[in-house]
């Protein structure tokens, strides 16, 4: 692991910009592989005796990449510490910017640093009141909150949608419409789609999503929901792979995204 670059937006506050080689990243999946094959079933092969490549075949290449970035965690967050010299008091945000088995993983994680107080020169300051200047900016923005306030829904059906629009959700046809056209999606997946749908930007685990969409679920497994969602993803995203609409929060599960 490497740490690339340290930067320093906010006072007290740093991000670590870390760098896992594709060889740590892999050793990571088959440390998971070898532990949680144990627990899958692939059409043709006995339980838990799937070779990898048939397991990425059938639930999608990043089936292992939630668990391996937990195996990864914790140890790259002490090296990432201990080679930024920085005396950390709490761990904030992580986020991954790229991921893949040749290129390992690159990702940003914010830390909070042990303040540093020395306060001079403040006896004896006079403050002044400011005067207030409306400009025609400040009142062309409050007449276009007020607008904003009391608008009304239009229906649109003669172009497709924009961005701003309201997009519809067809609930008796399962239906979802993509750059104004139909994309047919099996009940399952539109149950799916309509859940996180509704909810935009709300995250959902896997576990959330199978008892909202099956219900009772004991036995199945989590990943069957890893295998939906590369499905609808295929259906609905311009570009699965960089997806705009159903979105992955890595050690979480999966969201819609809010705009």
């Amino acid at each position: 692991m490497n740490l690339k670059s340290t930067n320093n937006p906010e006072i007290n506050k740093y991000e670590l910009e870390v760098e896992v080689t594709p060889e740590e990243f892999n050793d990571a999946v088959n440390a998971v592989y070898k532990r949680e094959s144990k627990k899958m079933n692939v059409p043709g092969f006995r339980k838990g005796h799937a070779p990898r490549a048939f397991i990425e075949k059938y639930y999608g290449e990043e089936v292992f990449y939630e668990a391996a970035i937990d195996h990864l965690y914790r140890p790259l967050v002490m090296d990432a510490i201990e080679k930024s010299g920085l005396n950390v008091i709490s761990v904030g945000d992580f986020k991954i910017d790229e991921i893949g088995k040749d290129k390992g993983i690159l990702c940003k994680l914010t830390v909070i640093t042990k303040p540093e107080a020395n306060i001079q020169g403040y006896k004896g300051i006079e403050v002044k009141k400011q005067p207030v200047t409306v400009t025609a900016e400040d009142v062309d923005r409050e007449i276009d909150r007020v607008r904003e306030r009391n608008s009304r829904m239009v229906t649109v059906e003669d172009r497709a949608a924009e961005n701003g629009d309201v997009a519809e959700i067809d609930f008796d046809g399962y239906e979802v419409l993509r750059d104004g056209r139909p994309t047919r999606l099996t009940p399952k997946e539109f149950e799916i789609v309509a859940l996180l749908a509704a909810s935009a930007g709300k995250v959902f685990t896997r576990e959330e999503i199978l008892e909202h969409i099956w219900g009772e679920h004991e036995g199945m497994d989590l990943r069957s929901v890893t295998v939906f969602v590369r499905k609808i993803r295929e259906k609905i995203e311009p570009v699965p792979s960089d997806p705009r609409y159903l979105l992955t929060v890595w050690r979480v599960g999966y969201k819609f995204a809010s705009n």
